[in-house]
């Protein structure tokens, strides 16, 4: 006498480790939660069988009920969402507003893109995950996130860098910079190197420099040393008394 089947298997051709393989399997295949009936239904057990088959996915952290509609569903575990303190979502809303300045650019995108993650990741605004960073603010410039590019490109290739400063008041002249590293401090992105090798190591921030060009072919030598936390304690602007190189455009 043959019994009412599921799916291509006969009644009890299911061991119990088989079968909570196959509900899992089921779980994670459907995109919304899968309610408790229809598993029961379709391996042909008891609701109460059933439950006791995703307690043990739960158990294992591979499956979680979930209530929907009033009835009981099994949703596939997803990563475990982060907890957040206040000084961290605080902290957070900062890079947020930093990403938005940063504009286009890879750093720009990259730093959203994480953003993006960690927000649909918090477990107390997992609802409203867009607001937990910061809330969307147009770029303050495309260009500013070109010029980190740019940075990133000369520092990694050790080339030497042509800038403008934007403070000066005449005609913006072309200089040379030698960087050595890219710093993202609370007051904004900093560039560390100096004019010229024989100047102090100083860093100078991204917004007093107008315009970067990379300047292929030169070979800049790494620093020996870096104490950040003297240079960002000194004056970030170039010296008065120096002359930084110039370069012809």
């Amino acid at each position: 006498m043959t019994t009412k089947s599921s799916p291509g298997r006969r009644k009890g051709a299911y061991t119990q480790a088989t079968r909570v393989l196959a509900i899992l399997e089921l779980v994670r295949r459907e995109a919304a939660p899968v309610p408790l009936a229809r598993i029961a239904a379709q391996f042909e057990l008891s609701e109460r069988q059933a439950r006791r088959d995703v307690a043990m996915l739960a158990e294992s952290g591979h499956a979680r009920s979930v209530i929907v509609e009033g009835r009981s569903a099994v949703a596939a575990a997803g990563p475990e969402p982060v907890s957040l303190t206040p000084r961290e979502r605080v902290l957070l809303g900062s890079l947020g507003v930093l990403a938005a300045q940063l504009g286009g650019g890879a750093v720009g995108e990259e730093l959203r893109a994480a953003l993006h993650k960690l927000a649909l990741s918090a477990r107390e605004e997992r609802e409203h995950p867009a607001t937990l960073v910061a809330a969307p603010v147009p770029p303050a410039s495309a260009s500013v996130g070109e010029r980190i590019d740019r940075i990133e490109q000369a520092i990694r290739a050790r080339h030497e860098l042509r800038v403008r400063l934007a403070s000066e008041r005449e005609e913006p002249r072309a200089l040379a910079f030698l960087p050595y590293l890219l710093v993202m401090h609370p007051s904004g992105p900093h560039v560390v190197g100096r004019w010229d090798v024989t100047e102090p190591i100083r860093a100078v921030p991204l917004e007093k420099l107008s315009h970067v060009e990379v300047v292929s072919g030169t070979v800049v030598a790494a620093p020996q040393s870096l104490d950040l936390g003297r240079l960002f304690e000194r004056s970030l602007e170039a010296p008065r008394a120096s002359s930084p190189r110039l370069v012809h455009s």
